[in-house]
């Protein structure tokens, strides 16, 4: 009977007196068995927890930016923009001062994330099928047991023509540094094999072949691989790649399909600084000013402008408002506009810091133009407040 008394004891203890584990996941963590739609019960109101304490604390440092107090309906406005989001994001979103555009964090739920190690690894960009060597049309055979400099990357003229190539060569970038090609022997005089190695100065061709390769009429064998070629961050690439014909002489085309290159973001980062004639009376939409230029290496990257600046509205603090926004090419980004304010940055104080991240896509290769546009009812809007330096950030990944 007293081991029964004292098994009783213990599980009051563990299910909630004084000491023992409170929650689900407590009991779990201290060998206790619970049932599995109570520790999700928990947990997910444990999550519920966290996200509210965030959005609350989020709206009071917003709150307190404006310098006014929010209304119940546009608190409760902010707080369903946030609902999709997760508490990780609302945590960096906190952590960083509540400042940003919460429209845009509601939109783009979750942070693009890298694989493996930008430094290290390389990222695969298919190319449609182009040749860049055709001994039987320029060049002409490769002997036996001799070696021949070929281009593969970039464009320069005329050299591509010389081996046979397509005529400005296959859109290979100079920062590629492997590029998937198709070997082809044709018309070989014997048994042999052809081996390729990347261009430099002090070349050392290696044990393996890329293709082996023989005499056989009405037959030209192929094969087709990764093949690394001169990396112009390491070393001068007056070529790309070398080619070894062992032992019998043969005719050589190669086509690329792709190449690697290293995953990497390009970061253009545009300053100025606010000035007395950076303010304007805004009751419609208009350019305010025009900040700078930067260049998109490639068509099918995505581009984020991160805006960090001090703005002013002059008027009633807490009706009069300005709404600030970044444009590319004096362009919103993609689904957004000033109707319904969409993304951007208002204020109703004074002065106060700004800040907002927006997301474009679809812009082309080359120089583009980043502007300041503002609307609002207010008697002036500007920029000047105690001429702070003002920066767009503008990463290309």
């Amino acid at each position: 009977m007293k081991k029964q008394w004292f098994l009783v004891l213990a599980c009051a203890t563990l299910s909630g007196v004084p000491g023992g584990p409170a929650t689900a996941a407590d009991r779990l963590a201290a060998g206790v068995p619970a049932a599995e739609g109570q520790v999700l019960e928990e947990t997910g109101a444990f999550e519920t927890s966290v996200r509210q304490e965030l959005v609350a604390s989020i709206l009071a440092m917003r709150e307190k930016a404006s310098g006014r107090t929010f209304s119940p309906r546009l608190r409760a406005s902010l707080a369903r923009k946030l609902e999709s989001t997760t508490s990780e994001r609302l945590q960096a979103f906190r952590d960083a001062g509540g400042l940003g555009d919460i429209d845009v964090l509601a939109r783009v739920p979750q942070e693009p994330r890298s694989l493996g190690n930008p430094a290290l690894d390389l990222v695969y960009t298919p190319v449609t099928p182009c040749r860049i060597v055709n001994t039987t049309v320029a060049g002409g055979i490769i002997g036996a047991n001799t070696t021949r400099s070929l281009y593969v990357n970039g464009n320069t003229a005329g050299t591509f023509e010389n081996q046979g190539g397509t005529t400005g060569g296959c859109g290979i970038p100079d920062t590629a540094t492997a590029v998937m090609m198709n070997f082809v022997a044709v018309g070989p005089s014997g048994p042999g094999d052809f081996r390729a190695f990347p261009f430099s100065a002090a070349p050392t061709p290696p044990l393996a072949s890329v293709i082996n390769y023989s005499n056989l009429p009405g037959l030209n064998i192929a094969n087709g691989l990764a093949q690394p070629v001169c990396n112009p961050a390491t070393t001068t690439c007056t070529f790309d790649l070398i080619v070894q014909a062992d032992v019998a002489a043969s005719h050589l085309v190669v086509d690329v399909v792709g190449y690697f290159s290293a995953a990497r973001t390009a970061v253009s980062v545009l300053r100025y600084q606010g000035t007395n004639s950076d303010n304007t009376i805004s009751g419609t939409i208009e350019q305010l000013r025009v900040v700078g230029n930067f260049t998109k290496e490639s068509a099918s990257t995505a581009i984020t402008t991160a805006w960090n600046a001090h703005v002013q509205t002059a008027g009633t603090v807490g009706v009069s408002f300005c709404h600030y926004q970044v444009r590319i090419d004096g362009n919103p980004p993609a689904g957004v506009g000033f109707a319904g304010l969409g993304s951007g940055v208002v204020n109703y104080g004074d002065h106060q810091a700004a800040s907002t991240t927006d997301f474009w896509t679809g812009l082309a290769a080359g120089t583009h133009e980043v502007t300041i546009w503002v609307r609002g009812l207010a008697t002036a809007c500007g920029l000047n407040f105690g001429n702070f330096e003002h920066s767009v950030v503008v990463t290309e990944q």
